[in-house]
């Protein structure tokens, strides 16, 4: 009985060791393995969320502006075209100079279509980039809706930067290397009389 006691008491103690011994390697596969990842996406996910914030608002400005007219200068009687880009700017550098996007995020490039939506159904009709986009003849506000389609293309840099990485890793996005994210954004056009501008 007492061999039996002592043998018991011994493989507890060996296990209690080996837990302790464990533990150091058991929080740094948690923290390499489930926290960082995590930090990783969580940062992703709050970049994307500011281009999708200064997406949406480049779209509302052009579309409660009164004219088309790309020839038309800056705010506050700007084009269609000159709003949308003259807040998505502001919008990208505000992010920027707050350290959120250190790494040059900033708009590869921008695009600004007018869409023209049957109301009886069906897909809608992307106009021709010209000014005016639309004859005052041709504008039919009880067979169509008219929408603003602003389109961004953004880069986000890596998580971990890059340089050394290369020689380890393959070429990630989104890891080792930048991840080119397009958004786009819909909006009713509030003065469709301003295309015939």
């Amino acid at each position: 009985m007492d061999m039996n006691t002592s043998t018991m008491r011994k493989i507890r103690r060996s296990k209690k060791g080996q837990s302790i011994a464990e533990m150091p390697m058991g929080m740094w596969l948690l923290l390499c393995g489930f926290f960082i990842p995590l930090l990783g996406i969580a940062t992703f996910g709050y970049k994307v969320a500011q281009i999708y914030w200064a997406t949406r608002d480049a779209c509302y400005a052009a579309s409660v502006t009164s004219t088309y007219d790309p020839s038309a200068g800056p705010p506050p009687s700007p084009g269609m075209l000159a709003a949308a880009q003259s807040l998505y700017t502001t919008d990208m550098t505000g992010f920027n100079a707050t350290g959120d996007m250190v790494g040059g995020t900033a708009a590869a490039s921008t695009n600004l279509q007018i869409l023209q939506q049957p109301i009886a159904g069906g897909p809608p009709k992307v106009l021709p980039a010209a000014s005016p986009i639309i004859s005052a003849a041709n504008l039919q506000t009880g067979t169509y809706l008219y929408f603003i389609r602003f389109t961004s293309v953004s880069n986000i840099p890596p998580l971990i930067g890059s340089g050394w990485v290369y020689t380890f890793l393959p070429k990630t996005p989104g890891l080792n290397a930048p991840m080119q994210i397009t958004l786009v954004y819909d909006d009713y056009v509030e003065n469709p009389q301003g295309l015939t501008i």
